[in-house]
């Protein structure tokens, strides 16, 4: 049975978590899609941790195994900012957005922002914590 996989990208720095079981098989099937030797296994927590920049190939590899997969990027919008490039970006390219917005106003327009520069966009953020979310699901 291939057991779904949840990645969450945590804002600004450490390491990307993968929510899946601590099995030999799973490591193994990690290793893979990661690309590296090691993915580190976090009893406490139990999660593996994986780098940042490994999560979309995760997300890609579970995809192509049959998975059913979440990736998950966390945005802190105290600091919300965005720029007219995002803002006039091809839609294709939002995974590669790596806007505050979290890909939010990336290829479209949308109310509250202010121009603060030549490119840069302002909008007063809420406080805590927002989130993008790609989900595949895959019966």
């Amino acid at each position: 049975m291939r057991v779904a996989v949840d990645i969450t990208v945590p804002y600004r720095q450490g390491k990307a978590t993968v929510r899946m079981p601590f099995r030999p098989d799973n490591r193994a099937w990690l290793r893979g899609a990661v690309g590296t030797r090691r993915p580190q296994w976090s009893p406490d927590d139990k999660h593996w941790l994986i780098p940042r920049a490994a999560a979309r190939r995760v997300f890609d590899a579970a995809t192509e195994d049959g998975r059913s997969a979440r990736l998950t990027h966390v945005f802190k919008p105290d600091t919300e900012k965005c720029t007219e490039q995002c803002r006039t970006a091809r839609l294709d390219t939002v995974d590669d957005c790596t806007c505050i917005c979290g890909g939010a106003n990336h290829g479209q327009s949308s109310p509250g922002w202010k121009q603060a520069g030549d490119h840069l966009l302002v909008r007063a953020g809420e406080g805590g914590f927002i989130t993008r979310t790609i989900v595949n699901c895959i019966a």
